[in-house]
C-alpha cells in the first residue's frame, strides 16, 4: 500500500485584472512530465466574479522524492517568486494544504499575501 494524502492548492488574485497573466503563467509552467497527471488535477473555477485555479488530488502518494512532486514544488517556488518578489506589483496569491493519513499530519504553505481561503476540516466517520 503506502502513505496517501489529500492535497489541495489554490492560485488566485486579489485584483481580477491580474488573473489573465496568472492563468497564462500557470498554463505555460505547470509541470507536464511524462504523464499528464498534474494537468488532470488542475481546474479553473469561479465564485461569482472571482476566478481561481484549483489543484486537488485525493489518495495520492505525495513524497518529495517523486519527480512529479518535485516539479510541482519547483513550479510553486517560481510562482511565489513572482507573487512575493521585492518589486512585485502583482496581486497573485497561493495556498497549499496536504492532509496525511495520521491525525496530526497536516502541511500548509502560502504566499505572503494569501487570504487563508483554504480551510482544513477533519470529520469522524464509522467504517465497518
Amino acid at each position: 500500500m503506502g502513505y496517501r494524502s489529500e492535497v489541495c492548492a489554490v492560485f488566485y488574485c486579489h485584483d481580477m485584472k491580474d488573473y489573465p497573466a496568472m492563468k497564462l503563467f500557470i498554463d505555460e509552467n505547470i509541470p507536464r512530465g511524462e504523464s499528464e497527471w498534474m494537468r488532470e488535477h488542475i481546474h479553473e473555477e469561479s465564485v461569482g466574479e472571482r476566478k481561481y485555479v484549483r489543484f486537488q488530488a485525493d489518495d495520492v502518494k505525495w513524497y518529495d522524492s517523486y519527480a512529479e512532486i518535485q516539479a510541482f514544488n519547483d513550479f510553486v517556488v517560481a510562482f511565489k517568486e513572482l507573487a512575493d518578489g521585492e518589486d512585485s506589483k502583482l496581486t497573485w496569491a497561493y495556498e497549499f494544504v496536504r492532509i496525511g493519513e495520521e491525525l496530526s499530519d497536516i502541511e500548509e504553505d502560502c504566499s505572503n499575501d494569501a487570504n487563508n481561503v483554504l480551510n482544513v476540516s477533519r470529520i469522524v466517520d464509522i467504517n465497518f
